[in-house]
């Protein structure tokens, strides 16, 4: 999983762009294996740094989850992945 980054002019809030590539390729990742999931966050020029971070903090913490990954590489259609990223991922009282 990779998750580049950057601010951009002419953003009015922070975007997302989820990718799933057929064939994984390298990418110097920290565990050395090859990246097929990536998610791109984009923010606003203007946004501050604290929030660009946030949501940075948020993806990265989401696509740690090794089953959701599991489950976004097996997903066959865009409704299917939307529900995946955009599910509550707290835990639920019991």
């Amino acid at each position: 999983m990779a998750a580049p980054h950057a601010r951009l002019e002419g953003l009015d809030r922070l975007r997302g762009v989820f990718v799933r590539l057929e064939s994984p390729v390298e990418f110097e990742s920290v565990d050395d294996q090859p990246v097929d999931l990536i998610f791109a966050l984009f923010a606003p020029k203007a946004a501050t740094g604290v929030e660009h971070l946030r949501a940075l903090a948020r993806v990265s913490r989401v696509l740690r989850q090794g089953d959701l990954r599991q489950q976004l590489r097996q997903a066959h259609t865009l409704d299917a992945i939307r529900a995946l990223l955009t599910q509550d991922s707290r835990p639920s009282a019991a």
